[in-house]
Parts: C-alpha cells; sequence; structure tokens
C-alpha cells in the first residue's frame, strides 16, 4: 500500500479472520487518520471511514464482516464497531472513553482493550531560584493545556477538552471562571494567540475539515476563516491590529496577509517556523528559521516585508514555540524525545543586553502541549503540565 507521498503514513495493517480483507490506517497528519479495506480479491481499496480523526488500534470481529476500532470521531477516543457494508457505526457497549487498542478472542465472544487516563494541569512556576514553586491555576478531570495571557493581563485562553473536544476556553488570569469560547466539536486546535486589543483570539484548527487559522471574539462568538480563501495557513499569529496576520502556510512560506484588503505581500519568506507578534513595535513580528538539523536562528520580519536576524542562535536543541513581550523572547529547548513527556529548558534572550541565559526547566509537558506564556508580573512561566496518568486492561465479554 503507498500513494508515493512523503507526508502520508500506512499504520496498523490487520487481516480480517478470512483473510479476504486488509484494513490499515491511512494517516495524513496528526489526527487526520481514517480506516481503509484492501480486497484481496479486486487488489483495490477504499475507505472504511471518513471522519479525518485519530485511530488507536482496530481489530477484526470473528465473522470478517465487523471491525472494532478505537475513533476520536466523536471527540475523545473510544471502541466503536464498523461494518464493511455501508451502515452507520455504532458504540461499543461497556468500553467508555479513552478506550484504545481493541483485541478480540479468535473463538469466544470477548474483547480487551486499554484505557488510558491522563489529568494535565494549568500551572503557574516562579522563576526563583531557591523555590521554584509551582501553583496549579486550571484544574479538571480531563487535559488543560497551551495557556496564553492577554497583553493586559486581565485573561488566560487555553484549550480544554472537558467537553469530549478540543475547544479555547477563556479564564480569569488566576484560572478562575472559566468558560469556553468555542464549540468547533473537531479532532485538534491550535494554541490560541491574542489580538493587541485583547478582544479577538486567533488559533490553527480543522473547522469543517479544513485546516486554516481561525478567529474567534474573546467573549465567544462566530468563528472565522482568519487568511480567507488565498491560502492554507498552518501557524500565525495577530499583527499590529486584527487586520494583520503573519502566517506559515503548508509549503513553509511566511506571509503578512491583510484581512481588510484581502491581499498578502509578496514575495513570501521561506524556511520560518514559528511567528509572533511584536507588542514592543507594532509593525513587526519574530520568526525562528532552521538553518540545520542542530542548529537555528531568530529572525525579525516587519510589515514592508524585511527581515533581520536577531543574535540568538539556538543549538542546545529543537526549540519548542516562541513567546514574546516587550523586554524578552522566550523559547523552550529540548534534549529528550519529541514521543515522551519529559524536560523542557526555558530560556529568555533580554532584547535590551542582547544577551541569552536559562531561566528554569519544566516538568510533564507533552507532546503538541509545548505552548506556554509568562506570568503578569514577568517572573513565572504559565504552561500545561502532565500531574496524573493511568493505564488499565478491561475485559469486555459478550460484547457481540
Amino acid at each position: 500500500v503507498s500513494d508515493g507521498s512523503l507526508t502520508t503514513r500506512f499504520e496498523s495493517p490487520a487481516y480480517s479472520n478470512d483473510n479476504s480483507w486488509l484494513a490499515y490506517v491511512r494517516r495524513q497528519q496528526l489526527g487526520r487518520e481514517d480506516i481503509f479495506l484492501l480486497s484481496r480479491d479486486s487488489g483495490e481499496s477504499t475507505p472504511l471511514t471518513l471522519d479525518h480523526a485519530e485511530i488507536r488500534g482496530l481489530a477484526w470481529c470473528n465473522d470478517s464482516q465487523h471491525l472494532i476500532a478505537s475513533s476520536s470521531r466523536s471527540g475523545l477516543p473510544t471502541l466503536w464497531r464498523f461494518s464493511i457494508e455501508p451502515s452507520p457505526p455504532t458504540l461499543v457497549a461497556g468500553a467508555g472513553i479513552n478506550a484504545t487498542f481493541p483485541s478480540i478472542a479468535r473463538h469466544d465472544n470477548a474483547l480487551v482493550h486499554t484505557i488510558e487516563t491522563a489529568e494535565i494541569d494549568i500551572v503557574e512556576k516562579s522563576f526563583d531560584e531557591t523555590d521554584g514553586e509551582e501553583t496549579i491555576l486550571i484544574h479538571s478531570s480531563r487535559h488543560d493545556f497551551a495557556p496564553m495571557l492577554s497583553y493586559d493581563g486581565k485573561k488566560l485562553a487555553f484549550i480544554s477538552n472537558r467537553t469530549g473536544f478540543e475547544e479555547i476556553w477563556v479564564a480569569d488570569a488566576d484560572g478562575t471562571n472559566p468558560e469556553p469560547v468555542t464549540a468547533l466539536r473537531q479532532p485538534l486546535i491550535g494554541m490560541p494567540y491574542w489580538s493587541s486589543n485583547n478582544q479577538q483570539l486567533l488559533f490553527a484548527s480543522y473547522h469543517e475539515l479544513h485546516r486554516d487559522l481561525y478567529v474567534v471574539p474573546a467573549g465567544g462568538g462566530r468563528v472565522i476563516d482568519a487568511t480567507g480563501p488565498i491560502d492554507t495557513a498552518i501557524s500565525g499569529s495577530f499583527g499590529r491590529d486584527s487586520d494583520y496576520v503573519y502566517y506559515r502556510n503548508e509549503h513553509n512560506e511566511t506571509y503578512i496577509y491583510n484581512r481588510a484588503s484581502g491581499k498578502r505581500l509578496e514575495p513570501p519568506v521561506s524556511g520560518m517556523w514559528y511567528t509572533r507578534f511584536d507588542p514592543f513595535d507594532l509593525d513587526g513580528a519574530f520568526f525562528v528559521r532552521r538553518n540545520s538539523s542542530q542548529e537555528f536562528s531568530v529572525h525579525r520580519l516587519d510589515l514592508r516585508n524585511n527581515t533581520s536576524e536577531i543574535p540568538i542562535l539556538i543549538s542546545n536543541g529543537k526549540p519548542r514555540s516562541l513567546y514574546v513581550d516587550q523586554s524578552s523572547l522566550y523559547w523552550l529547548e529540548s534534549d529528550n524525545s519529541v514521543t515522551q513527556p519529559g524536560i523542557q529548558h526555558l530560556w529568555r534572550y533580554d532584547r535590551r543586553l542582547k544577551d541569552s541565559a536559562q531561566v528554569t526547566s519544566l516538568t510533564g509537558m507533552m507532546p503538541r502541549h509545548y505552548g506556554f506564556t509568562i506570568g503578569p508580573n514577568g517572573n513565572s512561566v504559565i504552561y500545561g503540565k502532565l500531574s496524573e496518568t493511568q493505564t488499565d486492561i478491561v475485559l469486555i465479554r459478550d460484547f457481540e
């Protein structure tokens, strides 16, 4: 099975019990996955699902006409029964949420699966080297992560899946009074970024199965495409006001888009990764550029499409996320695998002294959850931390 693409992955192959079908997962991007069936008779592949949702394990039923798969099609992963004949999928009774990796007994009406529970809290850690005290700001029994403080220091935007789907939420700066501002019910959503007037939020999402940047009022309301039909954006931030958006497309090209005129500045800047608006000088934004597999540099782009290099060379590890305030630039560096939670080192570049130093180290940050923000007093960092996790194996008898 192949489509010649360098970005598509084929995973979890499984033959039906009568060897008539090969089921497999076609993964285009993280969280955008579908199950396909390859007929041994015709040699043709057809999609069994069109949900574009994460699949975490599948197993054929003994009749070779149905299979059980863990899908996030309704938000959090759970077990669904799919038929090879056209019919709606049904939930497997007794499985519950966070059920993954099913396996079915060959000669018995029994199914086993894993069930995973994890809590990710939003915590604030002091820069004080004597204690480095951490305080929990936002806690639930689900995932709360990717916090971003508004420029006036009054509100904290973050991502939570406490409704079953990842949505943008906004709370007071101390974590109280959290309220959802989106209800997209889509598999994945990206870190929120504030406009300079603290009235709007910009984020990446698969809203309506279309990957792009979107804008929503900070108090909730209609979600609109941030870059219009001109391009597909995968990351970015607001510019001097909500009419300007710095964004990177799927070809790794960075543009400045004027939402009022519907036009973008040409030519694009290539090779940029993270994009962060500069609140000190409203006519610019900062970018991270990959120079080699182990070396990264920071650059600035202004509204006239001029670039300049900042004297920051990152060579201690791959940078993860970038935060900019009026006096400093912050970023994370990792010396561990991106697939496991581990230690992330927070670095700061002083814009006045033109000097870099490590500020603190953060533990328990999960992949995809590398977003962080600096506390309202500038002497702490706020981030999503894995606080508790547990995995069990569950047996369901007579699941058919």
